[in-house]
């Protein structure tokens, strides 16, 4: 692939901010989730216990909903059962490739095709690991035993947070039966059963794991949002949104850090509500409404700014500002502005047929990473434009244009795109191509031409 280069200015690297455009992949799409990072001897791992049955054990359950200024007031919340299954009623099993030496440290876990359903006749659902030196192969496949004679049972992913576990809903067309959890570490297979009446249509919107609490909500009464711990699922606790239940449909969840739960409104982008978690027993709830012509974006990796864009009138593709505002405004919404600049990806700005596709912080939070894709008819696009914003500089520039369309094939305000070890090159891909792009010397280098798209990060013992 021919990389067309830009002057890059010498200073640091430039911030960049890559808007998402939502990717119909179809009806079992990618969302990832995992992981959290922790070492332990290569090869064929320690064979686990069969995890206690914890005893019934909840942290005092508190909603403290706040638009402004969260109050701790004590309100009685009825937690759901969401129960730890033992080993042998798991629907799932998970058969590891115990053939291959597996490589120890961070790798990308690929789809290597899309449909991740039991329909008859159909392998199973796969998933491979690919290594920032371009080395792929087989790391597991999911087994239905198909002792809950579902209709259609399918994976339904969770959007990646951490780097040592990954989970996914098992479901009957739209309603989630059972979660799992896969900890790399000892590759233990763990089995959640919600007692919920359902999860949110296909799971993508009702369910977040970080690296420490798995957080859900029941369609029943969605203005309460319910935490298990990983380490002991006993431990329990919940969260009231400052909502009646029909406005409070549609938040989807993601974690900022071990603490921070974001919930982001589906329909009402301008919509947030951040949760700190650091007393688990009174989390505390802080939720705004920000000016409807504006849609926020991503938070930055030391969790001080969001990253968001001004249409007006325009879409979300031809943003005519783009900025970032603190996330105090949170906690005070007085004297509290976004810093907004003109966008080069205005409507009238660029190319014929340009449009933003994504977003993406730098790894040390001091500007912005943008793709801008260029249509070649209304189905497709053929170049990739790359930008970035700098903070410091408060100047945007072009690094880079590509000869292939380059995505990251996340989901927009749900997980991260995924960046090398070192945090200097980050991955691009279509459905047939994988590359990482390094952004020191604005390199292209394709890792992976196996097909398939690559949904997070996992470290492997």
């Amino acid at each position: 692939m021919e990389v067309k280069i830009s002057s890059i200015p010498t200073m640091q690297i430039k911030l960049q901010t890559w808007f998402v455009r939502s990717i119909a992949l179809s009806r079992y799409s990618i969302l990832l989730l995992t992981v959290a990072c922790s070492a332990s001897a290569p090869g064929t791992p320690p064979s686990t216990p069969e995890p206690s049955q914890y005893p019934s054990k909840t942290v005092s359950p508190v909603g403290s909903p706040s638009h402004v200024n969260p109050t701790n007031t004590q309100i009685p919340i009825q937690q759901p059962d969401f129960g730890l299954m033992k080993d042998d009623s798991h629907s799932v099993s998970i058969i590891w490739n115990e053939d291959a030496e597996l490589p120890s440290g961070q790798v990308a876990l690929v789809i290597p095709r899309l449909d991740m359903g039991f329909d008859k006749g159909s392998d199973p659902p796969v998933f491979d690991y690919l290594t920032w030196t371009g080395t792929r192969g087989r790391l597991f496949e999911i087994e239905y035993d198909g002792a809950q004679d579902l209709q259609d049972p399918a994976i339904l992913h969770i959007p990646p947070a951490a780097d040592r576990y990954f989970a996914f809903g098992f479901s009957d067309f739209t309603d989630v039966k059972e979660i799992y959890l896969i900890d790399f570490r000892t590759r233990h297979l763990f089995g959640y059963e919600p007692q919920c009446e359902s999860l949110t249509t296909l799971g993508d919107d009702a369910l977040a794991i970080g690296s420490e609490w798995f957080a859900y909500v029941c369609d029943e009464d969605q203005t309460t949002w319910h935490l298990f711990s990983l380490e002991d699922p006993s431990v329990t606790t919940s969260l009231q949104l400052p909502f009646n239940n029909e406005l409070s449909k549609g938040f989807r969840p993601s974690w900022l850090d071990a603490d921070t739960l974001i919930l982001d409104h589906r329909a009402r982008p301008r919509n947030r509500c951040v949760v700190d978690l650091n007393d688990p027993s009174e989390p505390v709830v802080a939720c705004q409404a920000f000016d409807p012509d504006r849609t926020l974006g991503r938070f930055s990796p030391d969790g001080t700014l969001m990253e968001l864009r001004a249409s007006y009138n325009t879409s979300n593709s031809h943003p005519q500002e783009i900025g970032v505002m603190s996330t105090d405004c949170f906690s005070s919404s007085i004297g509290c502005f976004p810093h907004l600049y003109p966008s080069p990806f205005g409507p009238d700005a660029g190319p014929r047929g340009v449009f933003l596709e994504d977003s993406a912080w730098l790894p040390d939070s001091s500007g912005i990473l943008y793709v801008q894709l260029q249509s070649i008819n209304s189905a497709w696009a053929d170049k990739t434009y790359l930008w970035t914003f700098d903070l410091h500089e408060e100047k945007f520039t072009q690094i880079a244009y590509l000869d292939d369309p380059l995505v990251f094939y996340q989901n927009y305000n749900q997980s991260a795109p995924i960046w090398s070890p070192d945090k200097t090159s980050v991955l691009l891909q279509n459905f047939a191509k994988i590359y990482a792009f390094d952004l020191t010397n604005a390199t292209l280098k394709m890792l992976d031409d196996q097909g398939g798209i690559a949904i997070g990060s996992v470290i492997l013992p």
